[in-house]
């Protein structure tokens, strides 16, 4: 941005300092003698003293100004957009927030990162330990951003600019309890994405068509006892019945549960030792697109059913203790479940650690070849030069002889 208010001063800049008629050195010198100006000029002028502006004289500048002006209006605009968007959801669902957290964030508090991203930050809930709510906006601030997500649009097809507002859930959890698991209801148009995108959804998860969502939902789940537990156990009451609700799924993308990382875990730096899968962090998020100001509250259901599922999650974990007649308390999974999500998370260690292995007998290998190559251009570096000459020639003789060997002569 700073760029380019430097670049439209430059702009306003030029054409005062080419229509000032500088007087050479000799001006100085002797008396300065009347301005020679173009005869054959017979536009539109303008002239007081020695400055004159001619207009036609300076299109280019004067197109360069204009676009100038246009980015500026288009940024400004475009900035108060995403934050009209923003704003109108945070208001929209201040008493939401207030009614689960004791310290919710509210329109005050939101921490902006540039004109695309904006945070918020909530704490305060049983069994959770932050709701970071992350507004990830289109730059339509920029018009030179806008124009490449156009063209890449037209080239990509499946490319879709960022629009987005995430409540990304940081659960508690006894890890006494067992592990985690995977778990995603996921808006089909973004399913082939998000499954290139996301490891933890590719590697652990299948799809399923057991139970009956809105034709636009796909549910991804490690185990058939996850989904019981889940949507039809009753321990989440609306989960189901807002996966079917047309109207609050029409910015839905994703529900995603999880307890690993989205992406693979990095097995190169041999100095940090590879954290067990068992024992990982987990997660709800919450993924639609922003909508327009017309239906903020349009999500609500969804929104609802996310702390729902947060609270069964924190009994499925051991985080909290719900009474007896509260349904999260139905969230349980099979002992045979548990052992089936151990297993795989115990694979994934050893393919991980086996890779971890290969990568670094590769770099010790690598090394010595290296440190071989060194030790030895330093004792042909001592030798007087017809030896070096000599063993040069020795190593060009051997290299004919392995390349004759490798040929086959075709009669």
């Amino acid at each position: 941005m700073e760029g380019f208010i430097l670049l439209l001063f430059l702009t306003a800049f030029i054409p005062v300092t080419r229509a000032i008629n500088w007087p050479p050195l000799s001006a100085f010198i002797a008396p300065p003698g009347v301005p020679l100006l173009a005869q054959e000029y017979d536009g539109f002028e303008l002239r007081w003293k020695r400055l004159v502006f001619r207009p036609a004289e300076f299109r280019k500048e004067g197109i360069l100004f204009a676009f100038l002006i246009l980015y500026l209006i288009n940024y400004f605009i475009g900035k108060r957009t995403n934050s009209n968007r923003a704003y109108a959801w945070i208001n929209a669902h201040t008493a939401l927030y207030a009614s689960q957290f004791s310290t919710p964030f509210s329109a005050n508090e939101v921490v902006a990162d540039g004109p695309t991203d904006l945070f918020g930050f909530s704490t305060g809930r049983r069994s959770v330990h932050y709701l970071h709510t992350v507004f990830t906006l289109k730059p339509r601030h920029d018009l030179f951003q806008l124009a490449y997500s156009f063209i890449r649009g037209l080239i990509e097809l499946d490319f879709e600019p960022k629009d987005d507002i995430t409540l990304d859930f940081k659960l508690r959890y006894d890890a006494a309890k067992g592990p985690g698991f995977v778990w995603a209801a996921v808006n089909k148009n973004h399913l082939k994405k998000l499954r290139e995108d996301r490891w933890d959804l590719g590697v652990f998860t299948k799809t399923t068509d057991a139970i009956r969502v809105h034709p636009t939902v796909q549910i991804m789940t490690e185990t058939a006892d996850i989904n019981q537990s889940v949507l039809t156990s009753g321990a989440v009451p609306s989960l189901l019945e807002s996966l079917k609700n047309a109207d609050a799924l029409q910015d839905f993308k994703s529900l995603i549960v999880t307890d690993q990382l989205p992406f693979k875990p990095d097995t190169y730096d041999a100095k940090q030792p590879l954290p067990s899968l068992l024992t990982r962090v987990r997660h709800v998020q919450l993924t639609f697109k922003a909508p327009p100001t017309s239906r903020v509250t349009a999500a609500d259901p969804i929104i609802r059913a996310a702390f729902e599922l947060v609270d069964a999650l924190g009994q499925l974990y051991g985080a909290i203790a719900l009474p007896p007649n509260h349904p999260a308390r139905s969230a349980v999974l099979q002992a045979e479940t548990y052992k089936k999500l151990r297993n795989t998370r115990k694979e994934w260690d050893e393919r991980l650690e086996k890779e971890r292995t290969a990568e670094k007998l590769a770099e010790l290998e690598e090394n010595k070849r290296a440190e071989k190559k060194r030790l030895e251009d330093a004792r042909i570096s001592k030798l007087s030069a017809t030896e070096q000459q000599r063993l040069l020639e020795k190593e060009r003789k051997r290299a004919l002889r392995r390349t004759a060997g490798k040929t086959t002569v075709k009669k």
